[in-house]
């Protein structure tokens, strides 16, 4: 029968067997869009199990034939989480909803998101509940108790006796509730005769919900009940009898707690539905198979525009502008999901485009439409929803150009990266290689391949500047960056293993690779070969130790360009005052005014040549603060150069001076004597200055005089950084400079640190290139010699600042072998 029945639907039956493990093997074999179980099937697998293995295995949905189940079955059927039952029997109209009930259940859990999901499982289990109330409702009997107008028992059901053991045979009804244990609700005080409803219910009187508790040898734990008693009239309306009606509250009072839990999720679920068909951003639209328009949301609206909706639903791709996703052909009636949906047929994510006067610029909509069929399946009517992919389709269409245009830009940066001599190196968070281009192998010497990272100054033979001292770990510019994610510029290192026997100094960058939220997800470093470089640097500097540096030609050139300008200066400021028609034109005023000092108000009065003398001496006013300006321009020139040849000659002093033979010296002496310098300068710019040397030897050997000029020219820099981030921004804390000096076991580390300006990213590569400066009446000397000198030591000098307006801190590190007071004095 059902199989007919399915058939005369439409549906396609692909098995019909009596055993559950018969119907797993053919899902399994044959998946099915549904499967209907009988709960009651028994055998080797029941029907909760045979349900349960082909929605779990197969995800096909699973619905239930019941005709009397047992609670117990109930609860197990409930666990396998079905789509829906049917009672049995059943008419094919009753078959069909339940179908399209558990398809429709199955299509929206499968499709709609977690949140859905989740509405659809409190649903479902309130469903669940609602049924497993009704069948505990529909399963209750009542107990009823008659008697005649005299007391006689008239009748009493199997129910009544079995609910409260109570087999009336007394006549005398006022005797019942002492014989058969009635008590009121307290359980302990008998029922009295006026409240007794059978007694009432004699003389006429109706009750209700009269609550009472039976407690007798056949029911010894007792029970609640609640008693509705009605007289028997006859015809005449005379009293003829009475009746009760027994209701067995004990589980209603237990079940009643949970029914106004119930209550109250529905409720709450009941608004949570109602806020989110009205919040949801999908447009919904409804229609009748007569066209009549059933519903119609607010996202509808939103997304196809706010209009009246024509009645002829075959003239809304004109009417409204339906077009294929092209834009420009009309939707033909065919392809209209809602037609579709109407006519019985579902489509799923039609992509469609509208554009009318309400949406000029058109959008980009995905529809899905389905049937609204009642029993006994003939549609009566269609749904479709809506969803705006406007920005989807655009993003699409910009991924799709971006995709393309980085991967030709990854193709011409590989291509880059491979053809450039300079290294590159990119490794993870744990140290592995994601990256080595040709040219960092071959400045290596060998070919670099993941292994743990202490072991790479070893392997690759990794060294200090000074070519002996091996680099630790912790100090390679990589691991810096990956585990401290430090930046480093232009850092010196030399490289020698069996590949390089000679050695190669290489100059790194290295950068931290961040993720979105800042966290380090690796590293990267280029350096490139300066071996030639650093050699004629080292040349040079020794060149300057031995003062035969081609620089100390530069330097006297320079110092020549800057007498040339300032002996310019002065001339034209000589000329100026020769050559001054100012003077002249005051002595002719002050000779009219010797003239004319008798008259002088008369004069300036009345006089045609008086009436010019205002107007003559305001001219004269400006003519001379003119001058005035032009000549304090060409004496700051004359200042500018004569501070800029005092900066020549005192790095010229350092580099060709008598101090170039080493001595020993006191560290904190020395810190002191360059601040002593410039304490002038200091004081007058409230700048405090703190010297700690507690962990750096007290006494070094050194070129006593460079070491002092060096100094010098840090302190000097941080002052002057001062000055700018003041003059830029003003100062919000104590301006402030701080020295430290600390050694460990290899190097010794001097730190001038200032709260100044600060140094750009842009400003590190070239800081210490002779003539580089960023104040505008800076030499750009300073930096270089102090920076030579430290090199010449075997040393590095390195700025750090975190960036502009956040200070800076020039570290100087010297090789302990080349400062200790025991090394031999001249040594290189």
């Amino acid at each position: 029968h059902l199989q007919e029945c399915l058939q005369n639907l439409g549906y396609t039956v692909c098995a019909a067997v009596s055993r559950g493990r018969e119907a797993v093997e053919k899902a399994a074999a044959s998946p099915p869009d549904l499967a209907l179980v009988d709960l009651g099937l028994e055998g080797e697998l029941t029907g909760p199990e045979t349900g349960e293995r082909i929605g779990s295995r197969f995800g096909v949905p699973v619905a239930y034939l019941i005709d009397e189940a047992g609670e117990d079955l109930l609860q197990r059927a409930q666990a396998t989480a079905p789509f829906g039952y049917v009672p049995m029997p059943f008419d094919e109209r009753q078959l069909q909803l339940a179908i399209l009930t558990a398809l429709s259940l199955h299509e929206r859990e499968s499709r709609h998101r977690e949140t859905e999901t989740r509405l659809k499982r409190i649903i479902r289990k309130y469903r669940d509940l609602t049924r497993l109330l009704k069948t505990v409702f529909d399963g209750m009997s009542e107990g009823v108790v008659a008697v005649s107008e005299k007391g006689v028992p008239l009748v009493n059901n199997e129910s009544a006796r079995r609910m409260a053991g109570i087999y009336p045979r007394e006549e005398d009804i006022s005797k019942w509730p002492e014989k058969y244990g009635v008590f009121q609700p307290d359980g302990k005080t008998v029922l009295s005769a006026d409240r007794n409803p059978l007694l009432l219910a004699l003389k006429g009187q109706a009750t209700d919900g009269v609550e009472l508790f039976i407690r007798n040898e056949l029911k010894p734990e007792g029970f609640h009940v609640s008693l509705n008693g009605r007289p028997l009239l006859g015809k005449a309306g005379v009293t003829r009898g009475a009746v009760v009606v027994l209701h067995d509250t004990t589980r209603l009072k237990q079940t009643e707690a949970q029914l106004e839990q119930t209550i109250a999720r529905l409720q709450n679920q009941a608004q949570l539905m109602d806020t989110l068909l009205n919040s949801m951003g999908e447009g919904v639209v409804a229609m009748g198979e007569d066209g009549t328009l059933l519903f119609y949301n607010e996202s509808g609206r939103q997304i196809g525009g706010d209009h009246p909706l024509e009645e002829d639903i075959a003239k809304w791709p004109t009417t409204y502008g339906l077009f294929q996703p092209d834009g420009e052909t009309i939707l033909p009636e065919e392809l209209n999901p809602l037609l579709l949906a109407v006519k019985g047929r579902a489509t799923d994510d039609v992509d469609l485009f509208i554009r009318n006067e309400q949406r000029p610029d058109g959008v980009y909509v995905s529809v899905t439409g389905r049937p609204l069929v009642s029993s006994p399946g003939a549609p009566k009517g269609g749904m479709v929803v809506i969803r705006d992919v406007t920005r989807v389709k655009l993003a699409e269409a910009e991924l799709e150009r971006t995709l393309a245009l980085q991967q030709e830009q990854t193709r011409l940066m590989e291509t880059t990266f491979k053809s450039i001599s300079d290294g590159i190196v990119v490794a993870d968070a744990e140290g592995k290689f994601l990256y080595v281009n040709p040219g960092a192998e071959q400045i290596v010497g060998m070919g670099i391949e993941d292994g743990p990272p202490d072991e790479w100054a070893g392997k690759y033979g990794v060294c200090h500047p000074d070519r002996k001292t091996p680099m630790k770990t912790e100090d390679l510019p990589l691991i810096r960056a990956i585990h401290r994610g430090e930046s480093t510029d232009e850092e010196d290192i030399f490289i020698r293993n069996p590949k390089k026997r000679k050695g190669v100094y290489i100059r790194v960058s290295a950068r931290p690779l961040l993720d979105k939220i800042g966290g380090i997800r690796g590293g990267v470093i280029i350096f490139r070969d300066v071996t030639r470089r650093r050699l004629a640097e080292e040349a040079l500097a020794r060149a300057f130790a031995q003062g035969r540096s081609e620089v100390v030609d530069t330097i006297l050139h320079n110092i020549g360009n800057a007498i040339n300008s300032v002996t310019t200066g002065i001339e034209t400021v000589r000329r100026t005052l020769m050559n001054d028609p100012v003077g002249r034109r005051l002595f002719a005023l002050a000779a009219a005014v010797r003239e004319h000092r008798e008259d002088w108000l008369d004069y300036i009065a009345n006089d045609p040549q008086g009436r010019k003398v205002m107007p003559f001496i305001v001219e004269l006013a400006e003519s001379s603060s003119r001058r005035n300006e032009e000549l304090m321009k060409t004496v700051d020139r004359v200042r500018d150069r004569g501070s800029h040849i005092a900066d020549i000659v005192r790095t010229q002093k350092a580099l060709a001076g008598p101090g170039l033979a080493r001595k020993d010296i006191d560290l904190h002496e020395a810190l002191s004597g360059a601040v002593r310098v410039l304490r002038d300068s200091l004081d007058q710019r409230g700048i405090q200055v703190a010297i700690d040397c507690d962990g750096a030897p007290r006494r070094i050997r050194i070129q006593e005089s460079q070491f002092h000029q060096m100094l010098v020219n840090l302190v000097k820099n941080s002052f002057e950084a001062i000055d700018e981030l003041a003059a830029a921004q003003g100062l919000d804390d104590t301006p402030l400079i701080r020295i430290r000096a600390s050694a460990g076991e290899e190097f010794l580390d001097l730190e001038v640190a200032d709260n100044g300006i600060g140094i750009g990213n842009k400003d590190t590569k070239e800081l210490f290139s002779p003539g580089y400066t960023t104040k505008q009446s800076g030499s750009g000397l300073g930096l270089h010699s102090a920076a030579n000198f430290v090199i010449g030591l075997g040393g590095r000098m390195q700025p750090l600042s975190e960036g502009t307006g956040k200070g800076t801190t020039m570290r100087v590190t010297l090789p302990l072998s080349a400062v200790a007071p025991h090394a031999t004095a001249g040594a290189d």
